[in-house]
């Protein structure tokens, strides 16, 4: 499976939409994507298991069990899908601010977020591309970090060590450059 949008592509698309659900959605949409293509690409008979029949928290919890996702970013993935489903049980529901800025903060604490602030060519921008302290700017920092470490992730297992399921904290990590 290869994933069907360029993630260059998903960040256009995700910061030129200013309503917050449509974010959300599409963003959703490709993170439970590249959740089954990591999880594939760590299974050694993947014709024997298909994770898309999987729901979303046990496909998180399935990656992190297997290496390709942090601990410590189980409780981020998990809030995104409640939001999500909060949304999608409930029409008439709209986005909180204090949702973006609660996904933020739980994003702030885990390691790999922390060092992508300062090193992914994105979420390192100048401030008018992405404003911290403005909805729905904020849900599209996170959105765009999940999509990144995904993105990176599934490259680092299927070029670089696909045997080797920890994940690089470095500069070039996030490098789309040094990639092969």
């Amino acid at each position: 499976m290869k994933l069907n949008i360029d993630p260059d592509q998903f960040i256009e698309r995700v910061t030129e939409a200013k309503d917050p659900i449509v974010s959300l959605i599409k963003g959703h949409l490709f993170i439970e994507a590249g959740l089954i293509e990591l999880i594939k690409l760590a299974c050694v008979n993947q014709d024997t298991f298909d994770p898309a029949t999987l729901n979303f928290p046990n496909k998180v919890r399935l990656a992190c069990a297997l290496g390709l996702i942090e601990k410590d970013e189980i409780r981020p993935f998990l809030f995104l899908n409640d939001l999500r489903n909060s949304l999608a049980h409930h029409l008439d529901k709209d986005l909180n601010p204090n949702d973006g800025r609660r996904l933020y903060s739980m994003l702030r604490k885990t390691e790999r977020f922390a060092f992508a602030l300062q090193h992914h060519p994105v979420l390192k921008r100048d401030p008018d591309y992405i404003n911290p302290n403005e909805f729905p700017d904020i849900l599209h920092i996170c959105l765009i970090h999940f999509v990144a470490i995904l993105d990176v992730s599934i490259t680092h297992f299927r070029t670089r060590h696909p045997a080797k399921h920890t994940l690089p904290f470095t500069p070039a990590f996030y490098s789309r450059e040094k990639r092969p």
